[in-house]
């Protein structure tokens, strides 16, 4: 219970009080190395804070070992690989997220478009977008498919 505590706390201060962020953080993942979500969320830390890209890896795959059911670790993860240019890891990472959350076909469309748009194949990324439109459930999601489609479309003319 105390694990879960110090975890809700971490993710409730995370980016406006990193202090108590960290805190909580560290507390939670001495309670419980393998808590995925403190595991993903330092991660976010690494990267986003400290821009320790390998070290935000070393977090992202932990959590995914101790429970590559919790989805929050592949978006942050896939993201921080298409940044890193590493697009046939973040690939297959996208495939097998696929495969363990299949409800989240937009989103893996979306990671799909990113990928082929970072290797500069416009059409399949196009393709990629206008399938995950079709999937999108929020008015959030079609606002990001849009805005990504019209950047995409800028670069396939350019």
């Amino acid at each position: 219970m105390t694990t879960e505590i110090y975890t809700i706390k971490a993710l409730d201060s995370y980016s406006w009080d990193m202090e108590t962020c960290m805190e909580s953080l560290n507390y939670a993942l001495a309670y419980d190395k393998d808590n995925a979500v403190a595991l993903c969320l330092m991660g976010r830390v690494q990267w986003e804070y400290f821009a320790n890209a390998e070290s935000a890896i070393e977090y992202y795959e932990h959590a995914l070992g101790a429970n590559y059911a919790y989805a929050e670790t592949y978006h942050h993860y896939i993201k921080l690989l298409i940044h890193l240019n590493r697009l046939e890891v973040a690939k297959r990472l996208v495939k097998f997220a696929a495969t363990k959350h299949p409800y989240l076909k937009g989103t893996w469309l979306y990671y799909r478009a990113l990928i082929q748009e970072a290797k500069g194949n416009w059409c399949k990324s196009l393709d990629c977008i206008n399938k995950s439109l079709k999937a999108a459930q929020t008015d959030a999601e079609i606002t990001t498919l849009v805005e990504l489609k019209a950047r995409v479309n800028k670069k396939k003319t350019a």
